[in-house]
């Protein structure tokens, strides 16, 4: 369920994404304000915003401390941008 539709955006358990890079980590949110843009803390959301603003050698790390997202098996996502980006 996505924590939008499950009426969890202001609770601590929403998935959180993170742009890392060999020497920095930074939370996707971050990079949202940069943007100017409002993302919902959704996994499904995550990687196509992380397809438009990542760059070659940089990966999204995504955290979601839900029960469910433990028991799907995405409780944790390492995503290259290299492996997504658009040829």
């Amino acid at each position: 369920v996505d924590a939008y539709r499950a009426h969890c955006i202001y609770s601590d358990n929403t998935p959180q994404a993170y742009v890392c890079s060999p020497f920095t980590r930074r939370n996707l949110g971050e990079t949202c304000l940069r943007y100017s843009v409002i993302l919902p803390p959704a996994q499904r959301l995550f990687v196509p915003f992380f397809r438009g603003v990542g760059q070659s050698g940089e990966w999204l790390e995504i955290e979601d401390p839900r029960w469910i997202a433990r028991l799907r098996g995405s409780a944790f996502r390492k995503v290259r941008w290299d492996d997504i980006a658009d040829p």
